[in-house]
């Protein structure tokens, strides 16, 4: 096998002195395992060339070094180390700055060689060298220095705990620090409750997360940030059941933790405005001095449009000719499978079913017949097209609940609600579960589709939003069976080849050779249909990166039990909704007597029958929801709750193959 070696010498980057070994050697470590991976400075320009500033001891093999014996002064120190690291920050190259700082480390005394130690830490973290960092972070003394660097330095291993999908030992060293954060500098105690908050929210203790937000909701000066804080602390407490935030209330948590359980509680069971209002009232005489912005306890009681009325007649408009008829049907099905099972037959309501066609212009004139015809509620149309049309006229007398997204920028009326199952969201929750991992740098693979690009484009604007970085994407054709070529490109293995055939042709001679992935990429999104997912996860694993973790959308699995065929996509994490990943028939009577009645189409288009028993439902919880934006309802394509804009979102369940079946891994 060839060896890529360095075409650096940083083994004459630094001192030989005993108590400042431990690091520089670290670092070789690093470099030696990277395999030519990550960025490294250029080689040095000849002396009349090279640029100020530059240091001049990063020399090529076999150059002596000229490593400062003494201590550089503070204009050395910035010219030589630190204003060159900040650069390499920059672009991004967290390892080549965390060279030059450990150079800068070797030449000066404590307290300063542990401060630069720290960043060093700060940098391989950030740059995924977590082996390294753990390296590092054990070889840094702060015993008897002062207690800021044992709490950045218990801070960056709790960090590196949570990177590593340790939060319960995040937690455990984090709370080993808590009496000493009380008087740290401000930013370290944001630091360390922000720490708090991934922590406990990585374990699903939503109320720990909400501790940690209140605590941290003091030292923010921003009041948009203040109310932001605020309204995830109440989001984060109704994660939980009313049953479990009841309990919470016996706990002794201080006067403004309980405020805020007991405004969780009401925000959660609160049946109407006027009782809310009451409940509101009554919170406020017991805690009169809580924090919380009105704009939320307003929230919660419901200034909200006038109560929906409950539909005597509702109309069902889908498009059940044409190429869009067989997932219509589907959709129809389910919505009236959830019609006939309601044991209330006197209030259940009148029906009537309108075919939506192929001309989108024609839905205001669809509607206006169903509005004619005494319907009081209208669900539909399910094209986009028709919905971007429905969506410009300006008064709806009947509600919508129209089964797909506008791509319309303009505010809705208050009577047009939106419901999808849309590719983009799914995209989206990939990039917020896979950061909640401990994921930053994501590569990315998608079919050079339309399709492709609008989960791409999701998934990227998501990611990039929560910190993270695409460091590479590559398209595949989904017709083809064979996409080495674009997963090569993905992991930089092609350009690794064409080293080693460039080396051979100076050498003139050949040599074995084994091609070397990237290794600045610790998670992949496969945008991917269950026969490309097939085809790709083996393909990964054969091209060496069967230890990066998969993530994918719900697409990725057929919704019927294959393992046989789906035992190629151990690993794969995905999302999907309960009525997919639910396989018990026993335990949903409904599923079990749709599969009876329609046994083809209930596999093929089993979604789309979860989107029309939803439909139904939450027509019946609609005015719950846009009265308290932070109440849901659980359906059968996920937690559905409302947006700003009145579009029902999907919290969707994720699961994992094991053995060529979907394991669920969590709830939500």
């Amino acid at each position: 096998m060839m060896t890529n070696h360095s075409p650096l010498s940083y083994s004459n980057l630094f001192t030989c002195k005993p108590v400042r070994a431990g690091i520089a050697a670290l670092l070789l470590i690093i470099i030696a395992s990277c395999g030519g991976a990550p960025a490294r400075p250029p080689e040095p320009a000849p002396a009349g060339e090279r640029p100020t500033g530059f240091p001049s001891t990063i020399l090529r093999p076999g150059a002596s070094p000229a490593v400062p014996v003494t201590a550089p002064t503070e204009i050395e120190t910035q010219q030589r180390y630190e204003n060159p690291a900040k650069d390499l920050i920059k672009i991004g190259r967290y390892l080549d700055a965390a060279l030059l700082l450990s150079e800068l480390a070797a030449s000066v005394e404590s307290p300063q060689r542990q401060e630069y130690q720290l960043q060093i830490a700060s940098l391989l973290l950030q740059g995924n060298y977590l082996l390294q960092a753990e390296q590092i972070l054990n070889e840094i003394n702060v015993a008897n220095l002062d207690n800021s660097f044992h709490i950045r330095k218990t801070l960056l291993t709790a960090q590196l705990s949570l990177a590593n999908q340790h939060p319960d030992m995040a937690v455990t060293q984090l709370n080993s620090i808590s009496g000493l954060i009380k008087n740290a500098r401000p930013e370290l105690q944001k630091d360390f409750y922000n720490k708090q908050i991934d922590a406990f929210y990585a374990k699903k203790d939503y109320a720990g997360s909400a501790i940690a937000r209140q605590s941290l909701n003091t030292l923010i000066n921003d009041e948009a940030q203040i109310l932001e804080n605020q309204e995830i602390i109440l989001r984060d407490l109704q994660e939980l059941g009313a049953s479990e935030i009841s309990a919470l209330t016996n706990k002794p948590f201080d006067k403004t933790m309980q405020g805020w359980i007991t405004l969780a509680y009401i925000a959660k069971t609160a049946g109407d405005e006027q009782q809310a209002q009451q409940q509101i009232d009554q919170w406020m005489e017991k805690f009169p001095d809580h924090p919380v912005n009105l704009s939320i306890l307003k929230t919660i009681i419901g200034q909200q449009p006038e109560a929906l009325g409950r539909p005597a007649k509702i109309a069902l408009i889908l498009p059940l000719k044409g190429r869009f008829g067989k997932a219509a049907q589907a959709v129809q099905d389910g919505f009236l499978a959830t019609y006939y099972s309601q044991k209330d037959d006197a209030h259940r309501p009148v029906l009537k079913i309108y075919d939506e066609g192929d001309d989108p212009r024609q839905i205001q004139a669809i509607y206006q017949q169903a509005i004619n015809d005494g319907a009081e509620f209208v669900v539909g149309p399910l094209n986009k097209d028709s919905v971007n049309t429905l969506i410009q006229q300006s008064e709806f007398p009947a509600p919508v609940l129209a089964l797909n997204y506008s791509e319309t920028a303009q505010a809705p009326n208050g009577n047009f609600f939106q419901m999808s199952l849309s590719p983009e969201q799914e995209a989206k929750q990939v990039a917020e579960h896979a950061w909640l991992d401990g994921h930053h740098k994501a590569a990315v693979i998608i079919p050079n589709t339309a399709w492709g690009e609008r989960v791409f484009a999701a998934f990227r604007e998501r990611w990039e939003e929560l910190g993270g970085e695409v460091v590479e994407h590559q398209t595949y054709d989904a017709q083809k069976s064979d996409y080495g070529l674009p997963i090569k490109k993905l992991l930089n293995l092609d350009e690794s080849e064409k080293r080693a055939d460039d080396l051979k042709r100076v050498v003139n001679t050949n040599f074995e050779f084994e091609s070397r992935r990237r290794k600045d990429v610790d998670m992949i999104f496969m945008g991917a249909f269950s026969r490309q997912g097939r085809l790709l996860r083996p393909q990964l694993r054969f091209h060496r990166a069967a230890e990066i973790p998969v993530y994918a959308t719900s697409h990725v699995y057929s919704g019927t039990l294959q393992p046989n065929m789906d035992r190629d996509m151990n690993d794969v994490k995905f999302s999907d909704m309960p009525w997919t990943l639910s396989h018990s028939k026993s335990n949903n009577e409904l599923k079990s007597r749709i599969e009876k009645l329609w046994p083809d189409s209930s596999q093929r288009y089993m979604r789309m029958y979860a989107l029309g028993i939803d439909a139904f439902n939450v027509i019946s919880e609609l005015n719950r929801m846009r009265r308290n934006q932070f109440s849901s309802y659980q359906g059968e394509t996920g937690l559905l709750y409302l947006d700003v804009n009145n579009r029902l979102l999907r919290r969707l369940v994720w699961a994992e193959f094991v053995d060529g079946k979907p394991r669920i891994l969590d709830k939500f």
